[in-house]
This record gives C-alpha cells, structure tokens and sequence, in this order.
C-alpha cells in the first residue's frame, strides 16, 4: 500500500510541475532575437574568429604528472599493506612510461 502511495505522491508532483511549465509558458512574453545574447563571452572582449591551435605534447605533461602522482600515492598506501606485486607492477608501469619520453 505504501509503494501505491509514493508513485501517485510522484504523479501528483510531475502533474503539478507540468501544469506550472505549461502555464509559465503561456503567461510569459515571448523572446526576442538578440545576436549579442547568443554571442559567446569572454570577458567584454570579442572572441577571437580564428581556432587556438593545442599541441598534444602538452597533455603529455599533464598525463605524465597524473601518473606520478597516482602512482606515488598507491606506493605510499601499499607500504601499510605490503603486497609485493602491487609495489612491482606499479614500479613496472611507471618505467615503462619512462622509456617512453625519448619517442616524443
């Protein structure tokens, strides 16, 4: 009886919203067009028209600093609940991406 009673308590609700929305929407003034409005914003300047270009070897920093410091983190955590596998694959993982630096 219960589960009866939350899924009409949730009818009820959405019935309640869907009845604010519809009423919102006829009771509301229509929008205006407004090119400045749907412009994007930075900062009072206009955008620039031209494409930044990334280069990717800068996410290469950034995923060689991820895997440092998760790498670091889990080496630290291990030492409470030593499990030699964990230490060697974690130490395996951080040399093979060393070894991969000169191919850059």
């Amino acid at each position: 009886m219960q589960a009866l009673a939350t899924w009409v308590g949730l009818l009820i609700c959405l019935l309640i919203a869907v009845v604010f929305y519809l009423l919102g929407k006829k009771i509301a003034p229509p929008s205006e067009e407004n090119p400045e409005k749907t412009a994007p914003y930075a900062c009072g300047e206009d955008y620039p028209p031209e494409k930044i270009q990334m280069y990717i070897h800068n996410f290469y920093y950034i995923a060689f600093f991820v895997l440092f410091e998760i790498a670091t983190l889990i080496l630290a955590l291990s030492m409470f609940s030593f499990s030699f596998y964990v230490v060697a694959a974690y130490t395996i993982i951080v040399f093979l991406t060393l070894l991969q630096i000169p191919r850059w």
